[in-house]
């Protein structure tokens, strides 16, 4: 009756570190309920606090800002509830001499002429300090080509300095269904006199850290943003859907380098992560690459001239924004190129690094339209098929509504839901399908199509039939840190039926009836989400967590091409 369509492996939501999958006991109906965690840092805890308020995200309600006060000595505004102090820094023990080496300082005290932005935004705007959040740079870099979203993300008519200067700095954020507002004051902190986080090229320009600062207060500190996810930034930074496709399988990595250049063509934004732990990401290898590190791809493009032969580049950035480029695994003397050449070998030529001699066998016109430079700027090409989906762990593509058909392009919306639930112990909590008798006492939403939207392809079923493309999406609603303390990410999926009338589904429906498609394995993503071609007809959608008896907030989202209505069963 329904099926979840993928062209290849897609995963939404969240991993630098490599995801390790186990079975769990079937259940009734002969399954295997999978789940998928990240190796998080062990002082994360298992414990997952119901929350109930948005203030708890530092977020504002914005008919409250104008009785904001300023109760500062210098007039200008300090916020009561991201102070100037340790405790918005970390959440962990410093040493009193660690501490005593940060001060804080207001854009006016660092430039005589500070501005949010200087001459636009771009991607070489981004510098990352010594904050591992290289998720959320990446994505920054990634927004840049934008300017008139991250204009809605923190406004260009606010000041730094000057006769209408406050200290205060509103942003908006996409969180948990909506745009909120988040109020911050300007002060950066320093660390021996010196920057120590994120910051802009241009040293006039503090759009960057005053965006970082806000991410910070949303989870409650600058180390509690250190280790993530570009694609949750992404997000974050658009209200867009994201999703990530790893590089594991080679057999889908043609299909997915074209999807990537059509992608990019539609605008789209796109980042990768490299394999390793996020908590080694402070050097390079020899290769030039840091592992566990977030990146950015800028551009891809493929050269076929006739010295060079058929080359597949992708262009990738550090927001490190430094000499730490893709340096090749390997140096090619000048007479193995001389052969290469003379035979017109058409596999790999090299590694494509800014000094690589490859780059003069391109015409000058190429490499202009390329936009090549050769820059110590941490920005680099690189061969994708060869080298990158060796050396990168997965890509993570952003899109400012859905793509129903994997083309690379928005398609047309026609309707669109959201639906807010949550998981209370006792009650609503039942976890997977381990357990059907607990797995019945989830949330049921009911999802009922009320028109076609275009025939199904030839040989998929009867050519008559006429189907609708949708996509659902689950999200759970989460702080990083909570009273001093990082917060894990509960394992979350949802379960697609078929709907029997409009009663709720029982205990005896689970174990005679399969279900129709689901998200995925159970895993610890923010945000899960799949694609489905349904015909017209009634379905239930439940969300749950992979454990029973976990409490939470939780989203559900439905994007379909046709008409659709959803609602709770209660």
């Amino acid at each position: 009756m329904g099926c979840a369509t993928s062209f290849f492996k897609v995963v939404s939501c969240k991993a630098t570190i490599p995801l390790d999958r186990q079975s769990t006991p079937q259940n009734s109906n002969g399954a295997l309920e999978h789940v998928r965690s990240r190796s998080d840092d062990n002082r994360f805890l298992s414990k997952q606090v119901h929350l109930d308020s948005l203030d708890k995200f530092g977020l504002t309600d914005p008919n409250g800002i104008s009785s904001i006060s300023n109760g500062s000595h210098d007039g200008f505004y300090e916020d009561p509830d991201f102070p100037a102090q340790p405790s918005s820094l970390f959440f962990s023990p410093k040493s009193i001499s660690e501490l005593e080496s940060y001060t804080w300082k207001r854009p006016y005290q660092l430039s005589k002429t500070p501005q949010l932005y200087v001459d636009g935004t771009s991607r070489r705007d981004v510098l990352q300090g010594s904050l591992g959040d290289c998720w959320l740079l990446s994505t920054c870099a990634a927004v840049a080509k934008r300017e008139d979203l991250l204009h809605r993300v923190i406004s260009p008519t606010q000041v730094l300095f000057g006769p209408e200067y406050t200290g205060l700095i509103r942003l908006n954020m996409w969180r948990f269904g909506k745009w909120q507002t988040i109020i911050i004051d300007d002060r950066l902190p320093q660390r021996n006199g010196k920057y120590c986080y994120s910051r802009c090229l241009d040293e006039n320009e503090f759009w960057v850290a005053l965006l970082e600062k806000a991410v910070a207060k949303m989870h409650g500190s600058y180390e509690a943003i250190e280790g993530g996810m570009p694609i949750e930034a992404m997000v974050d930074l658009t209200g867009g859907l994201a999703e990530r496709y790893e590089l594991s399988d080679s057999t889908m990595h043609r299909t997915l380098y074209r999807y990537l250049r059509r992608s990019f063509a539609s605008q789209a934004f796109i980042t990768c992560s490299r394999k390793g732990d996020w908590r080694q990401a402070h050097k390079a290898d020899q290769n030039g690459l840091v592992q566990g590190h977030a990146y950015t791809i800028t551009g891809l493009f493929r050269v076929n001239e006739g010295k060079c032969g058929k080359c597949h580049l992708i262009r990738v950035r550090n927001p490190w924004g430094d000499q730490n480029e893709w340096k090749g695994k390997e140096d090619f003397s000048t007479l193995f190129l001389y052969f290469r050449v003379i035979y017109r070998d058409d596999e790999h030529l090299g590694p494509w690094s800014d000094n690589d001699a490859n780059w003069k066998l391109l015409e000058n016109s190429t490499k202009q339209s390329m936009g090549f430079h050769n820059k110590v700027d941490g920005e680099f090409w690189m061969d994708f098929f060869s080298d990158f989906c060796h050396e990168f762990e997965e890509v993570s593509i952003c899109t400012l509504g859905p793509d129903f058909d994997h083309d690379g392009e928005v398609d047309k919306l026609i309707s669109s839901t959201t639906v807010f639930g949550e998981w209370i112990k006792g009650q609503s909590a039942g976890g997977s399908r381990n357990n059907l008798e607990r797995f019945a006492t989830n949330p049921q939403f009911r999802l009922d199509i009320l028109e076609a939207e275009k025939p199904l392809e030839e040989g998929s079923r009867s050519e008559n039939s006429r189907y609708s493309q949708l996509i659902i999406s689950l999200s759970q609603e989460h702080q990083r840190c909570v009273d001093d303390k990082k917060m894990k990410l509960l394992q979350i999926g949802f379960c697609l039926y078929g709907a029997k009338g409009s009663s709720w589904l029982n205990l005896q429906h689970f174990k005679q009836h399969k279900d129709l498609g689901t998200s995925g394995p159970y895993i610890n993503y923010r945000e899960v989400f799949a694609r489905f071609e349904l015909l017209p007809g009634s379905y239930i959608i439940i969300p749950a967590t992979f454990e029973s008896n976990i409490e939470s907030n939780f989203m559900v989202r439905v994007f379909s091409g046709a008409k659709f209505s959803l609602s709770r069963i209660k």
